[in-house]
């Protein structure tokens, strides 16, 4: 047994269990807004632009209501506020849009498919109240009579974070893009550092500095990564190259004598920070599961002091 499975056996900790996300309720909302809820419409129901450069594509069932409409065409069309069920003739195929989360949407007072499922949200917008137009192109023809057509909206997760925001409060929330994208990148640096401090259990200093590596199939060295998570302090090996050849030297991480990771000069960012701190104490934790959603992603955090 290596070194390193030693450690593992060791100093391994257990990752403990995720806790499960919470679907947005009207638990914590106001009176109004909770009654507001149980009716159908929103306090603070009111016309919202939705247009933007993402294009999604649209299921469509019932070709025959774009009779005319040309390759190219820009138009609206409506989302509803309720489930249906539609059958085409064209394919003899019949679906129901309450199975899947979709959307359905009309043209002239016809209802003629489903918005893919990242914006089966905006059904429960237009049922509680508010009013909302789809901005569609027809990119072309999927199958005879039965165009093939996508949605121009803004980017759907950050419209779907903006509702779940809206949905809650009985103060209007105004919607850009710019302010969700800006939202979810400070909730996503929120969460990476509750997981350093819950994960790594490594305290930084003034002058500390933070080095993190994605463990993958081509930089982790000591066969099958193991599960769990693991403190340790590493060494650093300078891996020189084959005398006449221009490629930078590699750089290995070990876990006492145990080489862990191996690092290139393709990985620039990890690269540089490495050979500039190399030579500094550091700390270190190998987290698998990083994420605690099941996707197995593992990282390598290095602190630097």
């Amino acid at each position: 047994m290596g070194l390193f499975s030693s450690l593992v056996k060791a100093i391994f900790t257990s990752n403990g269990a995720s806790t499960s996300a919470r679907t947005p309720s009207t638990e914590g909302m106001s009176d109004s807004a909770a009654m507001s809820a149980r009716n159908g419409r929103h306090p603070a129901a009111r016309v919202i632009d939705i247009d933007g450069d993402t294009e999604k594509v649209i299921y469509t069932y019932l070709g025959a209501v774009f009779k005319g409409v040309k390759k190219g065409a820009v138009f609206y069309v409506a989302p509803l506020g309720f489930d249906t069920v539609i059958h085409s003739k064209s394919t003899g195929t019949t679906t129901d849009s309450g199975a899947f989360g979709d959307t359905p949407l009309a043209y002239k007072g016809r209802t003629f498919g489903l918005t893919p499922s990242c914006l089966g949200f905006l059904k429960g917008m237009v049922a509680a109240g508010f009013k909302v137009q789809v901005k569609v192109k027809k990119i072309g023809m999927y199958s005879a009579g039965i165009p093939e057509l996508v949605t121009m909206t803004a980017d759907p997760q950050l419209l779907k974070q903006w509702w779940e925001r809206q949905k809650i409060t009985t103060e209007p929330v105004p919607f850009s893009e710019e302010n969700e994208l800006h939202i979810k990148e400070e909730r996503y640096r929120a969460r990476i550092s509750e997981i350093r401090q819950n994960r790594t259990g490594i305290e930084l200093h003034e002058t500390s500095s933070e080095v993190w590596i994605d463990v993958t199939e081509r930089n982790w060295i000591a066969g099958a990564p193991p599960i769990g998570d693991l403190r340790f302090t590493p060494n650093f090996e300078i891996i020189p190259t084959p005398k006449g050849s221009s490629a930078k030297p590699h750089i290995r991480i070990l876990a006492g004598k145990e080489p862990l990771v191996e690092i290139n000069a393709s990985s620039h960012k990890v690269y540089k920070q490495l050979t500039e701190y190399k030579e500094r104490q550091c700390r270190a934790c190998y987290m698998y599961d990083y994420f605690q959603d099941s996707s197995n992603a593992t990282k390598l955090y290095l602190v630097f002091d």
